[in-house]
């Protein structure tokens, strides 16, 4: 699907969705990001698109657009903050490591086939399953229980945990700019397949993951959609024992971990990933046990083990892979 068509098809006239547009590296290492709201009933959509296009090819800007529609805003500078987000239009996945073909093939198993496939770069791809009618968002509370069903799900599956309301996903037609994708062109295909949020709730419930007790999710006692293929479970519960070592870590106060958590509205997985580009970049440290040791210093032991102590292996491989 061209990215106008695309647009046309997953958002409706009364609602705003944002274009994100990644800027490349500057000679600090860091990357310059801009939002520009949109609608699909604007004159002028066309317009956008192509000047998106241009900076794409020209200034290796990458180009994404919002899952989710929302709120209009006064600024002329969009926030992608969850508190705007209007409406919730569908559930998704990233597929973009491990044995990835084994994983579509999971998740197809259980859940059907997705109405949209985008292709991001060689051999990886993201899943949305569009909802027949959009979850109006009420309250803080409407958002969390989404995002809760859809994490066990990620969990279940073993890919990126990307629950968050505000997520963006590439928009086809741009290309991949990241310097290992060649850039590649973004596709997306379509299929007539739909969903309601109902149906979605009942199944995924039963692999929510309790922070504190989490109970192994399983997907083999899934009833699939349509004739079963054969599943692999994936292995969500690697061993910790490596971790043992940073149990008696307590918190230490770190003045650039407080400045990130400031600057990232508390989000503790943001600051990490930014603490640990700063001790690469900045610090010079090459030896990644260092970085792992000095992320469990500035949050304390305990701290991270309450929220990803079942996936620790899981979180530490993310967080050292995207500070490269």
């Amino acid at each position: 699907m061209k990215n106008i068509e695309f647009l046309r098809d997953y958002f409706n006239q009364d609602e705003n969705f944002i274009i994100a547009q990644t800027y490349p590296k500057d000679k600090d290492g860091k990357r310059k990001h801009h939002h520009t709201m949109l609608n699909i009933k604007m004159k002028n959509l066309s317009a956008h698109l192509g000047r998106f296009y241009y900076m794409n090819r020209d200034e290796d800007v990458d180009i994404y657009f919002s899952l989710h529609s929302f709120k209009k805003q006064k600024s002329p500078f969009p926030s992608r903050k969850e508190k705007f987000v209007d409406k919730i239009k569908s559930f998704y996945f990233d597929i973009d490591k491990g044995d990835i073909e084994q994983k579509k093939a999971d998740i197809i198993n259980l859940l059907g086939h997705p109405t949209y496939l985008i292709e991001t770069s060689q051999s990886k791809f993201q899943f949305i399953y569009m909802f027949l009618e959009p979850i109006i968002v009420k309250s803080e509370e409407d958002i969390n229980k989404f995002k809760n069903l859809l994490k066990g799900l990620c969990y279940l599956f073993d890919i990126d945990k990307i629950q968050d309301t505000a997520r963006v996903f590439r928009l086809s037609d741009y290309m991949n700019k990241k310097p290992q994708n060649k850039n590649f062109k973004v596709t997306i295909q379509k299929y007539e397949y739909y969903y309601n949020y109902e149906e979605f709730a009942e199944l995924a419930k039963k692999y929510i993951i309790e922070e504190t007790k989490p109970n192994k999710p399983s997907i083999i006692d899934a009833q699939p959609r349509q004739k079963p293929l054969k599943v692999k479970e994936p292995n969500i519960y690697p061993s910790e024992s490596k971790f043992d070592k940073y149990k008696s870590i307590k918190k230490i106060p770190n003045r650039k971990y407080k400045e990130l958590l400031n600057k990232y509205n508390q989000d503790k997985s943001t600051a990490d990933l930014g603490f640990a580009k700063w001790l690469r970049y900045s610090k010079q440290i090459t030896d990644e046990d260092v970085i792992i040791e000095k992320i469990f210093k500035a949050r304390g032991y305990v701290d991270l083990e309450k929220k990803h102590g079942y996936q620790f292996d899981y979180y530490f491989e993310s967080i050292l892979l995207k500070s490269l």
